[in-house]
């Protein structure tokens, strides 16, 4: 019988990998690796060693950690660790990478003398598990307080704990300090990077190319001007801080309009900055300046704006004789290390969580925003290429997910002012896409398959700016849950682009936005919505984003917005574009500062073949309606210029309607749209604050009224013999929901092309003539839809016309013999009705009181239509149908003649569609007699 004392936790044993073991193809054999490095903790009296993925400037990455999702109570342990994530780094700094095998870009590492660990978030969760060794345990989640406790569970009481203080942030060593404060265990600086020691000569060099000068026609400002602003926000401190000091990369890059090549995808050097309000002091490799740029440099000489160069390596030793004196150093704590701070008196610190020089930088002014606007136009012709290539040769099984990416690689170096892609190009398939940032290598690519979604996430560095887009597609038959995931995710971004929130908003206030959409279903992402954007700088650039550490979101910004979704082993999902914070134009202006909204800069279609059109909101479809027609505004006569002609057209002309099919143009009133159009350009302010102009609902009774109606009089219509339909050519398609109606490709002048605001398809062309190419439209244009017949103006093929001038309800009833669905537009919009039918079923009875002229019979292509060929009705029938004398109707409007047997009919009304059906059959049910008729 066991006694009543508790029983002490039984610990799980370490770890062990044996030399049987089975090893992945993905993952590093770390076992030496370790060992060394425990025998330099023994030689250090170091009982656990602390290794992050950053560097020594804390180049900013996205910070790992979905808002609202999981947060811990709030305490000194409620941020994420690192707070400071290098996306990228040099390869002689990528320490943690080397030691584990993981090259996700956050994650970070505890070696105890018998153990090891990574902490890594959601994004790397499967990564992690097939690039570690049976060596590593991994912890999933990124919380200071998490690794605090795993450090207290196997350390032993008065163990030391050390790390690189060159390494780490000063806010991430105080909570690493607070998580140990009182248990026994002393967080000890150690200068000498342990990591660094045992890889020795296989660490790679530094690196040493040129750091050149950005030309001024790519700049906002000249960097005398940058310096002089910041200087004056220093007068205007009111603790008149005598001194600046950067660490951040980007930060001195900015201020001086220099550029390098020391971090992989990102144009920035390694250096710090001590700027003074009499002087200033670059400390950096003096010898990879370019002649150019030192002249730049050294051209304010002597004076408060020249530039004193020194050694990279000296910045420690220069600022701590400073700091000797009556001074104060202003710095930023986010980007500023340890190692540096620790050489300042307390009481001679100025902190902020972001230096003047990150926030100036943050906010772009209006040539750099133009800028940025122009390389987003050039970077979409790229991928717009790229997206038309993957439809033409996925089919063909030849294209793999790292053959993908070296090609859309490829096609933005062609681009003007290119310098390469802004990070590891993401092309994922299938399952691969669960992984937020897998990038394909030779032993994981898969291959791209029809069958399959596809996320390309990439990126671009121009000398005007830098981009980052993401595109999900599916070339095949989506399942319902891709199909609904895809549109909630694109419902998340467009719902957050579209919103207006008051100035100084807190870009974590407004997320949620992004995700209601898959909140609503149950379903979630686990990383940040956003993060900023530079001018040729880094591809994540802080202090913008949705995150909790991020700054008020202020007019001049770009942020990124991509909601996504993933499914662990089958899919992912994720929808980028960049946005820049404007002025947003409301209805009651206020004298105080205005409110903002989003502009979209990323100006490439989504996939067409993806979205449920019937989730979609009537204001989400206005906006993707005006976007595309953005789309076509601003990148339509670029590809022109560059002479892409293909590409202007994609997606790829669709195929011909079915024959005896004709386009209805100009309904101005037809009460049978279930959504509202934009109205013509010459209609009155009456006619376009028409009910028409809006969604069905608001006249359901009206369109209710006028269709039993037309059924009445249809009923009473009497004639001769329908004209018959070769049997040869079948019946038409129907329609189906969310089909494109639309007349695309034409050639014809003078037939309008307007866009369709709210129709159900989600995007319309605009302007007129051979400009209607449908390149910007949905990519599943080529799916169920029609080409528009060629005429002439003013007229319709068959026995179709137009609206009457009197703009009165005009409609077809459209009557076959098995149900099928019909549908007509608005206004300028178009739709497509059958001209031909099987004998057996009276011909359409409801056609415009009055046609513009004589239209020909013809096919689409201008080929006479064979199943037109029956002779019109006779003069007294056609004055009887349309109300007008024998000889002043024009043949176009004539209607064809029904057979007496005609079937009883009757219209029914969905949210979307009309669908017309037969009541009975002729045999079925005997004619109804008239109202006070005899007998």
């Amino acid at each position: 019988m066991q006694g009543s004392h508790s029983k002490k936790k039984k610990k799980t044993p370490p770890p062990k990998c044996h030399h049987h073991q089975y090893l992945p193809p993905t993952a590093t054999n770390t076992t030496a690796r370790l060992a060394a490095l425990r025998d330099a903790m023994r030689a250090h009296s170091v009982h656990a060693y602390i290794v992050p993925s950053t560097d020594a400037h804390m180049v900013r990455g996205q910070t790992p950690v979905p808002q609202g999702v999981g947060c811990p109570p709030p305490g000194p342990f409620s941020r994420p660790h690192p707070p400071l994530q290098s996306e990228y780094i040099a390869e002689r700094d990528s320490r943690l990478g080397w030691l584990t095998g993981f090259t996700g870009s956050a994650g970070t590492v505890v070696v105890t003398l018998d153990r090891a660990a990574l902490w890594t978030d959601s994004r790397y969760w499967t990564q992690a598990e097939r690039q570690l060794d049976c060596n590593w345990e991994l912890q999933r989640t990124t919380w200071i307080k998490s690794i605090g406790q795993w450090i207290l569970e196997w350390v032993p009481a008065g163990g030391n704990v050390s790390l690189d203080p060159f390494l780490f942030s000063i806010d991430t060593w105080n909570s690493y300090s607070q998580a140990l404060q009182g248990s026994g265990r002393a967080l000890v600086p150690l200068e000498t990077n342990l990591v660094d020691q045992v890889w020795g000569d296989q660490r790679p060099p530094p690196a040493s190319s040129e750091i050149y000068s950005l030309p001024a026609e790519f700049t906002g400002s000249s960097w005398q001007e940058k310096v002089s602003g910041i200087r004056q926000q220093m007068e205007e401190h009111t603790r008149s801080p005598t001194a600046l000091l950067l660490s951040g990369l980007e930060e001195t890059a900015w201020l001086f309009n220099l550029r390098g090549d020391d971090i992989p995808y990102n144009p920035v050097f390694y250096s710090y900055t001590l700027l003074t309000s009499t002087n200033i002091s670059l400390f950096v490799d003096e010898g990879r300046l370019t002649a150019e740029a030192r002249q730049s440099l050294r051209a304010g000489c002597p004076g408060p704006l020249c530039v004193e160069l020194h050694n990279y390596s000296q910045a420690r030793a220069h600022l701590q004789r400073y700091a000797q004196g009556n001074v104060t150093v202003w710095l930023g704590t986010e980007y500023t290390t340890y190692g540096l701070y620790g050489v300042i008196p307390q009481e001679k610190l100025l902190e902020d969580s972001y230096s003047p020089v990150m926030l100036a930088k943050a906010v772009k002014n209006s040539k750099e925003q133009e800028l940025l606007r122009a390389a987003h136009v050039r970077d979409a012709v790229a991928v717009i290429q790229y997206l038309l290539w993957l439809e033409q040769t996925v089919p063909q099984g030849q294209v793999d997910e790292f053959l993908g990416a070296r090609h859309i690689d490829a096609l933005r170096w062609t681009q003007q002012h290119s310098r390469g892609p802004s990070f590891e190009s993401i092309s994922a398939s299938g399952l691969n896409a669960a992984l937020a940032h897998y990038s394909p290598s030779n032993t994981t690519r898969r291959k791209l398959s029809v069958d399959e979604m596809y996320l390309a996430d990439t990126g671009g560095q121009y000398l005007d700016g830098t981009t980052d887009i993401t595109r999900t597609v599916h070339w095949g038959t989506p399942t319902p849950l891709q199909k609904e995931a895809y549109t909630r995710v694109l419902m998340g971004n467009i719902d957050l682009s579209r919103l207006v929130f008051p100035p100084n908003t807190a870009g974590r206030n407004v997320e949620a936005f992004a995700r209601r959409a898959l909140w609503d279903v149950g379903l979630n992402y686990g990383h940040g919505t956003g993060h900023g954007i530079g001018n040729f700088l880094s591809v994540h650039e802080w202090p913008v984003g949705f995150q909790s550490n991020n700054v008020p979101l202020a007019a001049g910004m770009f942020t990124s917005i991509e909601p996504g979704y993933y499914r662990d082993g089958e899919f992912g999902i994720r929808i980028e574009d960049i946005a820049l914070v404007v002025e947003a134009q409301t209805k009651h202006p206020t004298g105080e500062e205005p409110f903002l909204t989003f502009e979209v800069v990323s100006l490439v279609p989504y996939d067409r073949n993806l979205i449920d059109v019937s989730l979609l909101s009537q204001e989400q479809i206005k906006y993707l309606n005006a976007y595309y027609e953005t789309i076509r505004a601003r990148v339509g006569p670029e590809l022109q210029r560059q002479q892409l002609e293909e590409e202007y057209r994609w997606p790829a002309p669709p195929p011909p309607p079915p024959p005896g099919w004709a386009r209805w143009p100009s309904a101005r009133s037809s009460p049978c749209c279930w959504r509202g159009c934009r109205p013509d350009p010459d209609s009155s302010p009456a006619e376009a604050a028409s009910p028409h102009h809006r969604s069905l609902p608001r006249f359901a009774f009206f369109f209710i009224i006028i269709i039993i109606l037309a059924i009445k009089q249809c009923q009473h219509r009497r004639g001769g013999e329908a004209p018959v339909c070769p049997s040869h050519l079948g019946p038409a398609a129907p329609l189906q929901r969310g089909d494109d109606l639309r007349a695309q490709g034409t050639s014809q002048p003078n037939i309008p092309r307007r866009r369709m605001k709210g129709n159900g398809e989600g995007a319309r062309q605009m302007g007129r003539g051979p400009s209607s190419s449908a390149w910007w439209g949905h990519r599943a244009h080529q799916q169920h839809q029609w080409q528009a017949p060629g005429r002439e103006a003013g007229t319709l093929p068959g026995a179709l016309g137009r609206a009457d001038a009197s703009r009165r309800s005009s409609f077809l009833l459209a009557q076959r013999a098995s149900p099928e669905l019909r549908r007509c537009e608005h206004h300028s919009c178009d739709c497509w009705l059958p001209v031909c039918f099987p004998a057996s079923v009276p011909a359409p009875r409801y056609v415009p009181r009055q046609a513009l002229g004589p239209a020909p019979r013809s096919a689409p292509g201008g080929a006479p239509a064979p199943c037109c060929a029956a002779s019109p009705p006779t003069p007294a029938t056609r004055s009887r149908a349309t109300g007008s004398s024998p000889s002043s109707a024009p043949a176009a409007s004539r209607t064809l003649p029904r057979p007496k047997s005609a079937p009883q009919w009757r219209a029914r009304r969905s949210s979307t569609w009309m669908r017309i059906s037969p009541r009975t059959s002729p045999a079925a049910q005997p004619p109804r007699r008239r109202r006070g008729a005899a007998g």
